[in-house]
């Protein structure tokens, strides 16, 4: 009895993978073995294996079973160390999955796919970008931080526990394959100069392990741009600033405030989306009509917003367009531009 219990013990204990290959081993075995006890019943190696994968799993169709003394007594040997075998893998691989998920929300499994987007600190701000992300793009989400744990985990969302700071963390986002960077201020920090200072510090080291992906950082003090320019920071978001002058445009312009907040939000109504030029848009003209017709409306060249006073001139080749319209015009004309 107590050598019974030490084998169920060091059963239990085994790997998965080991695990699996000595399953494999007993089921080739016994099915070899059946096939050498009762050949006029388990006339073939498939129909043995048959038996004892249906045995084993208690199934019991009833379709082909032993006749003889030996095949019988074999046959109860194989039930009870066969359900045992079995109970043993289903319970590995149950609890594999539920470490996987355990790590995952902790942080610690590392993402190996590519053209996904990194976001930088789980702060009040991430919510909002991951709602958006999830809803309107098809890319995976990595947020890298340094809580204990995820607050959730979704389909399409990973989270990786560490500093963003350390190259061995960016790593473990897969950064240098990432299609975008956005690097939110660390809410933790009182002071406005050390959020600057920490974030800095992030973007000098993405850019050092990858110089083509696209970050976006948000400042505290405009001031700092300069030093996130030099680091190849492609746009800011100034938080302070920003509500400060939408402020006032407010109480100079009433509604000001709905219009871009509609356009900031893209769950809701019209949205803002980049496009490449079509061949056949030779002039802003031809982009702007033509957008007209299916319902979108031409708003921007890159950061040039005064289109309307520029309609004969020429668009590059390899500008992209910003537009205003619907997710359902933009999935149906536009999407495959």
């Amino acid at each position: 009895m107590k050598y019974f219990i030490g084998l169920i013990y060091n059963i239990v204990e085994i790997s998965l993978k080991k695990l699996l290959f000595y399953t494999l081993i007993f089921l080739i075995f016994n099915a070899a073995m059946f096939t050498l006890i009762e050949p006029q019943t388990f006339y073939n190696f498939f129909i043995s294996l048959w038996y004892v994968l249906v045995t084993m799993t208690t199934v019991g169709y009833g379709d082909i079973y032993p006749t003889s003394s030996i095949g019988k007594a074999y046959a109860i040997f194989l039930f009870f160390t066969g359900i045992g075998l079995y109970g043993v893998v289903i319970g590995k691989i149950i609890e594999r999955i539920g470490n996987h998920n355990k790590q995952r929300i902790e942080g610690k499994v590392e993402y190996i796919g590519k053209d996904h987007i990194v976001i930088i600190g789980w702060n009040s701000k991430t919510d909002a970008a991951i709602e958006d992300i999830l809803a309107n793009s098809t890319s995976n989400i990595v947020v890298i931080d340094q809580a204990e744990k995820a607050p959730y985990i979704k389909e399409r969302l990973y989270y990786i526990k560490g500093s963003p700071a350390r190259k061995d963390v960016l790593n473990k986002a897969n950064i240098k394959y990432a299609k975008s960077c956005i690097v939110f201020a660390d809410e933790k920090l009182i002071d406005l100069d050390e959020r600057d200072a920490k974030s800095l510090l992030i973007v000098s080291t993405i850019e050092s392990i990858s110089e083509e992906i696209y970050t976006i950082a948000e400042i505290m003090n405009p001031e700092h741009t300069d030093n996130f320019r030099s680091n190849k920071v492609e746009k800011f978001l100034y938080p302070q600033s920003t509500i400060s002058h939408l402020v006032a445009q407010e109480a100079m312009n009433h509604g000001v405030i709905d219009v871009l907040t509609q356009l900031g939000t893209m769950q809701k109504g019209v949205n803002l989306y980049t496009i490449k030029k079509k061949t056949e848009w030779i002039t802003y003209r031809d982009a702007f009509y033509s957008l007209i017709e299916i319902g979108a409306t031409l708003l921007a060249d890159k950061s040039c917003l005064n289109i309307s006073t520029r309609l004969d001139e020429k668009i590059p080749a390899d500008h992209n367009l910003t537009v205003i319209c619907s997710k359902e015009i933009y999935d149906q004309y536009l999407n495959l531009i």
